[in-house]
C-alpha cells in the first residue's frame, strides 16, 4: 500500500431517491488529491458506490451480487430463504461465518438486535408493499419464534428451532464488506472506498479518512465528520427506512422485546471498528438499546461510537476523533 498520508472525505450527503416506505439512497462524494475511479450499481436492495482500481470495483460488484443471492430475506431462491423454509441446511462459508459471528456478538452484547426476527419482519412488512399494524396475538406468536438461542451452528450445518426465521438485514451488507476487504488484502490493492447505501462503508488504505455524518433531521446537512484510519463505518437510524401508517411513522428496526418497531430515544448511531459485520450489527443493537444503555458501549475497546438523541445531544467514545459542524448539537457530557 501507498504510505502517503492523504485525507479522503467520504461524505454521504446527496439524496438520490425516496420511495414510498421511506428508503433513501445516497451518493458517496469523495475528495482527495488523487482521483479514484467510480462505479455505482444496485445490489442487496440498495445502491452501492465503489471507488478504487478497476479490479477493486469489479470485486465489489461480484461480492455484493453473490451475497445478494445468499442473504436476501425476500428472495425465495436465496440461501437464507432455503434455510428459513427447511429449518436446517449445510450452508455456504459466507452464511456460516456471518451467523456464527452474530451469535458471538449476541453472546457478548445481548439481544437488542437479533437476526431471528424474520417472523416479525413479515408480520409488520415495514419495507414491503403492505405495511400494517399486527394484532397483539399475532405479535406474541411471532415473538415466540425470536431468540438467538434458537440457532445452532455445527461446522457448516445451521439448524433453526421450529418456526424461527432469520432476517440478516442488520448485518448482510457488513458481511459483504468483510469479504471484499479480505479479497483486497489478497490482491495487494490500494486505496478503496465502498459505500453500501451510505449506511455501511469500507475505508481501505493508508492515511486518514474523514467521513461525514448526516443530520437525522435534514438530508442536506452534516452534523460533523469522523476522522479515522482504515476500517468499517456503519450508521443505523429509523429516519430513512420506515412506514407511515395512520399518520405515525414506524421504523424498520424491530424491538426484540416488544415485537414492535423500535421507539428508542436515539436518532442515529454510528459504529467504527475493524469488522464490517460487527459495525453493521452493533450500530443496530446500540440504536435499539437507547440512551439508557449507551454508556456501556462508549468505553468498549473494540469499537468507536457516535450516537445522537432526540434532544440533539451527542454521545461519543473518548478515543473517537469527531469535528462538530452543526451547533444545534451539543455533547451530553456538557449537560452534567
Amino acid at each position: 500500500m501507498n504510505s502517503k498520508k492523504n485525507i479522503i472525505t467520504a461524505a454521504v450527503i446527496a439524496v438520490l431517491s425516496l420511495i414510498a416506505v421511506g428508503v433513501v439512497y445516497f451518493s458517496l462524494m469523495i475528495k482527495s488529491d488523487g482521483q479514484l475511479d467510480n462505479t455505482m450499481f444496485y445490489s442487496m436492495d440498495t445502491y452501492i458506490e465503489a471507488r478504487g482500481s478497476n479490479e477493486a470495483r469489479k470485486t465489489a460488484r461480484e461480492v455484493f451480487d453473490r451475497c445478494d443471492g445468499i442473504f436476501d430475506f425476500h428472495d425465495e431462491t436465496s440461501e437464507l430463504s432455503k434455510l428459513n423454509a427447511m429449518g436446517k441446511i449445510t450452508a455456504s462459508e459466507e452464511l456460516t461465518d456471518a451467523v456464527s459471528e452474530i451469535l458471538t456478538l449476541n453472546g457478548k452484547y445481548g439481544s437488542d438486535a437479533d437476526i431471528t426476527v424474520g417472523a416479525l419482519t413479515r408480520l409488520w412488512d415495514i419495507n414491503g408493499d403492505a405495511p400494517r399494524i399486527p394484532s397483539d396475538s399475532d405479535i406474541k406468536k411471532a415473538l415466540d419464534t425470536v431468540g438467538y438461542s434458537r440457532i445452532k451452528v455445527k461446522g457448516r450445518d445451521i439448524t433453526l428451532s421450529e418456526g424461527t426465521q432469520l432476517d440478516m438485514g442488520c448485518a448482510a451488507k457488513g458481511a459483504a464488506l468483510d469479504i471484499i476487504k479480505k479479497k483486497l488484502d489478497s490482491s495487494g490493492d490500494d486505496r478503496t472506498i465502498i459505500s453500501a447505501g451510505g449506511s455501511s462503508i469500507l475505508l481501505y488504505g493508508d492515511g486518514d479518512f474523514s467521513t461525514g455524518i448526516q443530520s437525522p433531521d435534514d438530508d442536506t446537512k452534516l452534523i460533523g465528520k469522523i476522522i479515522t484510519k482504515e476500517g468499517f463505518i456503519s450508521t443505523s437510524g429509523g429516519y430513512h427506512r420506515f412506514a407511515e401508517i395512520d399518520g405515525k411513522k414506524y421504523s424498520h428496526i424491530l424491538d426484540t422485546k416488544t415485537g414492535a418497531p423500535s421507539e428508542t430515544d436515539l436518532t442515529s448511531v454510528t459504529v467504527f471498528c475493524q469488522s464490517g459485520i460487527d459495525s453493521d450489527f452493533l450500530s443496530t443493537l446500540i440504536f435499539t438499546g437507547g440512551t439508557k444503555k449507551i454508556a456501556d458501549y462508549l468505553d468498549d475497546s473494540d469499537i468507536l461510537v457516535l450516537a445522537l438523541d432526540k434532544d440533539k445531544r451527542i454521545y461519543k467514545s473518548p478515543e473517537l476523533e469527531f469535528e462538530l459542524a452543526d451547533q444545534e448539537y451539543s455533547y451530553a457530557s456538557e449537560d452534567k
